[in-house]
């Protein structure tokens, strides 16, 4: 019967530890594993941040021409306003205020996932 000689040798390791006859996995491999694991576990909350701050900047930035808005609107009420200035002001703060209830919705889509 021929065999290896490290799994005949016995002597020198406990017959229940199998440990010293396992191979080791390389450092490459290692380092591969740990970020395969490590990766997807930051980048989802990293995602989910991403989308709740560009949600707020955006919200912030609709909320931004709110009071030029209600002064057009004043001043058009008086007779002298512009109604495109309004226009372009209610276009904007629609267009601002739609990409940052997007993107929190996309936020917790992605948390819910």
């Amino acid at each position: 019967m021929t065999a290896h000689p490290n799994l005949l040798d016995t002597d020198d390791v406990n017959p229940l530890c199998y440990h010293g006859k396992v191979a080791r996995p390389s450092l490459i491999h290692q380092g591969y594993q740990f970020v395969r694991h490590v990766v997807p576990a930051v980048a989802k909350p990293a995602r989910t941040l991403w989308h709740e701050v560009i949600g707020f900047l955006f919200l912030a930035l609709a909320a931004i021409p709110i009071p030029s808005g209600l002064r057009t609107l004043r001043d058009l009420d008086a007779g002298g306003g512009s109604l495109v200035r309004l226009i372009l002001t209610v276009a904007f703060v629609a267009i601002m205020a739609g990409y940052g209830i997007s993107s929190f919705r996309r936020a917790r889509k992605i948390s819910r996932s």
